[in-house]
């Protein structure tokens, strides 16, 4: 029995999960093997902090006092 083609790939998997890393967060990765979609899930609490975009500032935002 033939095995079909493969929706996704390893270094697809690979790409996602250095992406995170990178980004800060541990995550795994969520594949569904029928359109080949991979979806990062991150795992425990985020590392990652939260950095003002260019051009805002760091200071406090009217969303803080809610």
């Amino acid at each position: 029995m033939a095995r079909g083609n493969s929706t996704f790939r390893q270094r697809d998997v690979t790409k996602a999960l250095k992406a995170a890393e990178k980004a800060g967060v541990r995550a795994c990765v969520e594949i569904d093997r029928q359109t080949g979609n991979i979806r990062i899930v991150p795992i425990g609490p985020e590392t990652r902090q939260a950095v003002p975009a260019e051009g805002q500032g760091a200071g406090v935002s009217e969303w803080d006092n809610i």
